[in-house]
């Protein structure tokens, strides 16, 4: 009897900039013998991160536990879909008026 599992990858912000989320997928489906059925960006926003974030932190051990908070920390300064205030989208619109700037 064949057991069916269901996986998720996170790929982080810093990832997704360098242009690696081919590499992390294909990773994952080379050493793992999975099958890709869909896939699925977003940018969460900050009330999501937030409660991401408080669920990260569960471990008692103060070593384990400060990992955990490692992570909480980054999660929280790196997930949201807002940088300096500015949502995604106006980024993207800020980034094509600089490429048209470049082009001139």
């Amino acid at each position: 009897m064949q057991n069916e599992q269901l996986a998720y990858v996170a790929v982080t912000p810093y990832s997704m900039r360098k242009s690696r989320t081919g590499g992390i997928v294909g990773r994952l489906i080379s050493r793992t013998g999975l099958d890709l059925v869909g896939g699925r960006m977003f940018a969460p926003g900050l009330e999501l991160t937030k409660r991401y974030a408080e669920m990260i932190v569960t471990e008692t051990d103060p070593r384990h536990r400060a990992t955990q908070e490692l992570i909480r920390e980054y999660v929280l300064k790196n997930f949201t879909s807002e940088i300096s205030g500015q949502r995604a989208n106006q980024r993207r619109n800020d980034s094509r008026h600089l490429r048209r700037l470049q082009h001139r």
